[in-house]
């Protein structure tokens, strides 16, 4: 039987990519420039301001990730356990290979870099990795690492849910283990996925204005309360302290958003331009999300020190060019990796006959 085609949801892929640069963007950012207070006063400012305020946007781009996964995988899955169409065998074939060849191409990449800029390799830290077990029992080896470990038991427990609906008992036993581990784990990561599968089962057939207007205005109040509550010399605001609160918030504005944009077809010929260029940069975006932090930690054990640079001309030209070398590196792993999921897939699925 041959498989549904997938459906294409417009502006996702841009999503994903711009999320992906934001914690690129955001990181390069933390380790390249001085502190906002510590720059002299003639080059503070409204621009200056801004652009350390997008550099702060790397825990939102996070969470963006988490809401896309439960709309393109959660969703789908939910939809097709409750219609008895969901086929297990090729779901874990499916999240799997999508998962482990990035991932397996940004450790190597580590495994490489490591002894080249003096870092120690942590072999059971890495199987642990390889294993989605950061956060869990180990540390992640590159910071980005951590949230894998969250993606993949977020597949876990939908994979225990279909095997629940079928009555078989490594169901339960499985969605005993998910409730275990995310004990350790932040539960409103998961919560964050399922407001995304949400998304996904109550999605509109038709754009209303309206609603979009309202989801961005929605998502720009959202982001700048999280902006607000967070730590900061350069900004300081008096907000009730609501834990986690504000991040749900902007999770289900980023939902509701989600809902809006994919009905916002691209009819005109250089929209749709626009929209098919971020599919192509979407394609690696995955890998440019594991690998960014293996190219900056020898960028900047090697050629360059920490929090140094002011906000003059030729640091930023400098900032451009960190940031487009992790882009060439990103690249050049996907074109040996993570570009032959799909074949490598359907290799599998061949031999196992599903």
């Amino acid at each position: 039987m041959k498989e549904q085609k997938k459906i294409h949801f417009a502006w996702l892929d841009a999503l994903r990519f711009i999320a992906a640069f934001l914690v690129l963007f955001c990181h390069s950012r933390n380790d390249f420039f001085l502190k906002y207070n510590y720059l002299d006063a003639n080059q503070q400012g409204p621009i200056t301001f801004l652009f350390y305020l997008i550099g702060r946007l790397g825990s939102e781009a996070v969470f963006t990730f988490f809401i896309l996964s439960g709309f393109l995988v959660g969703g789908p899955g939910l939809e097709r356990i409750m219609n008895s169409t969901f086929k297990l065998r090729s779901y874990i074939v499916d999240r799997s290979v999508r998962i482990m060849i990035p991932l397996l191409s940004a450790v190597l990449l580590f495994i490489i870099i490591a002894p080249i800029v003096g870092s120690d390799i942590h072999w059971g830290r890495v199987i642990g990795n390889l294993l989605s077990l950061q956060c869990i029992i180990c540390d992640p080896l590159v910071s980005p690492f951590w949230s894998l470990s969250y993606e993949v038991w977020f597949y876990i427990v939908l994979a225990a849910l279909a095997l629940i609906m079928r009555h078989q008992k490594i169901g339960y036993l499985l969605f005993v283990i998910c409730c275990m581990v995310y004990i350790r784990m932040n539960p409103l990561y998961l919560l964050m996925w399922l407001i995304g599968a949400a998304a996904y089962l109550t999605r509109p057939k038709e754009l209303n204005k309206w609603h979009f207007i309202a989801s961005i205005a929605l998502m720009i109040t959202a982001i700048a309360l999280t902006q607000m509550t967070k730590a900061s010399k350069a900004m300081s605001f008096d907000l009730p302290k609501l834990g986690e609160g504000y991040n749900l918030f902007l999770c289900i504005a980023m939902g509701w958003f989600v809902q809006q944009v994919i009905l916002l077809e691209p009819r005109k010929k250089w929209l749709q331009k626009i929209e098919q260029g971020f599919g192509k940069l979407a394609n690696f975006s995955y890998t440019l999300y594991l690998t960014h932090r293996i190219v900056l930690l020898v960028i900047f054990t090697l050629w360059l020190e920490k929090e140094k640079a002011d906000m003059s001309i030729h640091n930023i030209l400098l900032f451009t060019g960190i940031l487009l070398s992790c882009l060439i590196v990103a690249y050049i792993v996907y074109v040996l990796a993570e570009k032959h999921t799909q074949k490598v897939k359907s290799i599998i699925k061949q031999r196992l006959n599903i």
